[in-house]
């Protein structure tokens, strides 16, 4: 099959024109995403006792096109996330039965500068791949009623997602608090993006990445 793909791609392109449009310097787009940290949220739903919730990441990009194949811009991504394990325990005491509750709320941030390759043009349609590098902030809102629950270490068999997505997020025992906030160097490989024009001035596009802030983009085009 990759054989099947290389031989493919030998054949279209010597037909493809290697340059991005020239008559419109600058495109932004407006977009839609998918990140994988989202999909582990939102899969969080399916374990009892847990409600989980997990918003499309909304980004907006600008680029300029320095040459007919290279463009460079700035992107800025917005994710909010979280979940509640209600019902998780019951704690008895003389006086009443208090039923443990913990609520996470996690906030992403990432801003970046980003360099694109454009490979392929035919007016309406334009092919890139591409890298962008950048800030990346984690905010993370933890709230419970149940002081002595530690939540790093007091999780069974049946809640191994939640181990997973505090792995994820790296937090340790110091870490938990209301808010907590962490910056980090952020990158992210754009393998491939597609824009088309089904106006002079407006299209759609969608891009496949690896890395932060997303999985999979899809949105609204402009160039001028």
């Amino acid at each position: 099959m990759k054989n099947i793909i290389a031989f493919f791609l030998l054949l279209i392109l010597p037909v493809i024109s290697f340059s991005q449009s020239q008559e419109y310097k600058f495109t932004g787009t407006i977009t839609g995403a998918t990140s994988g940290m989202g999909i582990l949220d939102k899969s969080l739903g399916a374990i009892p006792y847990v409600d989980s919730y997990s918003y499309p990441a909304m980004q907006a990009t600008f680029d300029y096109g320095i040459k007919k194949w290279f463009s460079a811009g700035l992107g800025g991504s917005y994710q909010k996330m979280g979940f509640r394990i209600h019902d998780y325990g019951e704690i008895t005491t003389p006086y009443d039965t208090i039923t443990q509750e913990i609520k996470i709320d996690i906030e992403r941030l990432n801003i970046s500068a980003r360099a694109l390759f454009h490979y392929g043009n035919a007016g309406v349609v334009d092919m890139y791949s591409g890298f962008r590098i950048g800030y990346h902030q984690l905010k993370i809102h933890y709230n419970t009623n149940d002081l002595l629950l530690d939540i790093l270490d007091d999780f069974d068999d049946d809640y191994k997602e939640i181990e997973y997505l505090i792995w994820f997020l790296n937090l340790r025992k110091k870490d938990i608090g209301s808010p907590y906030k962490k910056n980090k160097f952020s990158y992210q490989l754009v393998m491939f993006g597609i824009r088309y024009y089904f106006a002079k001035y407006i299209g759609i596009t969608a891009e496949i990445g690896y890395g932060r802030p997303y999985i999979l983009a899809y949105g609204l085009t402009f160039r001028f």
